[in-house]
């Protein structure tokens, strides 16, 4: 079949079936320790072995002949290990009798199969058997998760995909999840964008943070498909740690020449760690030697990738840019790069990095991301950055604080700028709003902000988000109300700023920094809103009334 030919529904309807062979190999292996139910019956004692499957006597007067481990296991009590006096098997000893709301066991299991093509197909699930109710020929529930394909230049990544609320859904029908596509379960699979980073069921709602060990089955089918020279018996003796495995065939996948020279030079865990990051886009696939697929010029060069890429600091190392640039690959360069990270591949894309940039921030031990902060500040302050001086100042982090100050002032001038040609609609309300809302009492007053630029310095001084685009937005439509609570004593001086709206309701009251108001703020505000809440009339009488007290004093 041709490469090109080979669709996602092509794979999903050729998925082989689960095997009695597999499930019998399952219970053996995976649920190699089985319980052991005891009760009393007739004033004898009997067990039942899920092992076997069969109810078997538990004293000397069953048997013609005992051997210790029988022994053992009739002495065995609640929660003790034993060997079942029938077949043999390790079980764990359970009184029947006891509850059992949370008995269950475990299990997550990958298995690989050949494909009619020749490719590699690896299929994963969370298994279990559940003892809560009955306890006797509990049957092995299967809850599929991952369909991973492999094949050469072709990897394609596959994830159980179910109706909302049976996500989570145990089935012992063996098939059913590529049976059921448009049934009850609305089960299906779905194409990743990305390769999974490892194989194991994800902890959710109702389900134990305790996740068993993967079992892996029929490992040499990988020998058997398209992927026969991946060296992988040489790849399990020696780096198979979880879910390596997948992705050193995922790399291989890709690229299978490489990657059978890195296996065989004794690089199979550089492969892994290129496989799981975006390193691996990064190689150089059609190198003859490990040392020229990571670009490096000579065995010192490669032995610092390779240290770097131990050291598991390689979330982002832009190998290829940093070579087009001519930077050694030097152990202090490589260590700025891996801290740099994404911005270093970004910036190197869009042509913001050179040679002259990475030796300056190296000497002066600059991030990457301080020093395109301070270039952005030059662009935007019109700095001329063809000086040298300009562009490498000696000084970076007081140069770098000095302009990161002037742009701050300048974001809010143009901010300032633009709040003011918004303010025409608020200030033809701002009358209605001061009628009905400004009022004073034992020693506080509260008005309203009476413009845009007003909030913003308002949230500057007070340290606060008010004088952010979206409460000056909101205030300027009418769709939210900003008030300035302040001292008698000191009109001009922010204390606390108030949100309240436009239903009349106290949406958060807030001091510097986000702090709680004082309880008599709290107490003044109830005042408040006991004034606005009262009708036009009433408020210019309370007005009248507490403004001739004020005139005699003074």
């Amino acid at each position: 079949m041709q490469k090109n030919s080979v669709t996602d529904d092509w794979i999903i309807g050729h998925l082989p079936k689960r095997t009695k062979k597999f499930i019998k190999e399952v219970e053996d292996f995976t649920f190699e320790c089985g319980f052991l139910f005891t009760k009393r019956t007739a004033g004898h004692r009997v067990g039942y072995c899920t092992k076997c499957n069969r109810w078997v006597a538990l004293e000397l007067s069953g048997y013609r002949t005992v051997t210790p481990e029988m022994q053992n296991a009739f002495a065995a009590r609640h929660n003790e290990p034993a060997l079942c006096p029938h077949c043999q098997s390790p079980v764990m000893f359970k009184d029947a009798g006891r509850g059992r709301s949370r008995l269950m066991q475990k299990g997550y299991v990958v298995k690989f199969d050949r494909m009619p093509n020749g490719a590699l197909l690896a299929r994963s699930w969370y298994v279990r058997k559940d003892f809560r109710g009955d306890f006797q020929n509990v049957p092995i529930e299967w809850s599929l998760h991952y369909v991973l394909y492999f094949d050469l230049h072709d990897v394609r990544a596959f994830k159980r995909e179910l109706a909302p609320g049976n996500y989570y859904a145990f089935l012992n029908t063996p098939d059913v999840f590529y049976e059921d596509r448009d049934g009850y379960w609305g089960i299906w699979l779905r194409r990743m964008t990305h390769f999974p980073q490892g194989v194991h069921w994800q902890c959710g709602y109702g389900y134990p943070y305790y996740i068993p060990d993967t079992d892996w089955y029929d490992c040499k089918k990988v020998l058997q498909s398209n992927l026969k020279y991946c060296a992988v018996d040489r790849f399990r003796e020696n780096y198979l740690r979880g879910d390596t495995l997948l992705h050193y065939l995922r790399f291989y996948s890709l690229y299978p020449v490489l990657a059978e020279r890195m296996v065989k030079q004794g690089f199979g865990w550089a492969a892994v760690t290129a496989a799981r990051c975006a390193l691996a886009a990064d190689m150089n696939r059609r190198a003859s030697t490990v040392q020229r697929a990571f670009y490096c010029n000579n065995r010192e060069e490669l032995q610092n990738v390779l240290r770097i890429l131990h050291s598991g600091r390689n979330a982002d190392l832009p190998l290829r840019g940093l070579r087009r640039l001519g930077v050694p690959f030097t152990q202090e360069v490589l260590n700025w790069a891996a801290g740099c990270g994404y911005t270093l591949r970004n910036a190197l894309q869009n042509g913001r990095v050179d040679a002259a940039t990475v030796r300056y921030c190296l000497k002066k031990h600059v991030y990457l991301h301080d020093y395109l902060d301070y270039r952005t500040f030059c662009e935007n302050l019109h700095v001329d950055l063809s000086r040298k001086s300009k562009r490498f100042p000696k000084d970076f982090k007081t140069e770098h604080d000095r302009l990161q100050e002037l742009e701050r002032k300048r974001v809010l001038r143009e901010k300032a700028k633009t709040v003011r040609q918004k303010d025409a609609a608020y200030r033809k309300r701002l009358p209605q709003i001061k009628e009905k809302y400004c009022f004073d009492s034992n020693g506080l007053l509260i008005r309203p902000a009476n413009s845009g630029a007003e909030l913003i310095a308002e949230g500057e001084t007070q340290n606060i988000c008010v004088g952010g685009t979206h409460y000056i937005d909101r205030m300027q439509r009418g769709e939210t109300y900003i008030f300035f609570i302040r001292r008698e004593t000191e009109p001009d001086k922010p204390y606390v700023t108030l949100e309240l709206s436009t239903a009349g309701t106290v949406v958060q009251a807030r001091g510097y920094a986000n702090r709680r108001p004082d309880d008599e703020v709290f107490a003044f505000i109830e005042k408040w809103k006991q004034f606005f809440n009262l009708s036009a009339a009433r408020r210019a009488q309370y007005r009248a009334k507490h403004a001739a007290p004020a005139a005699k004093e003074a």
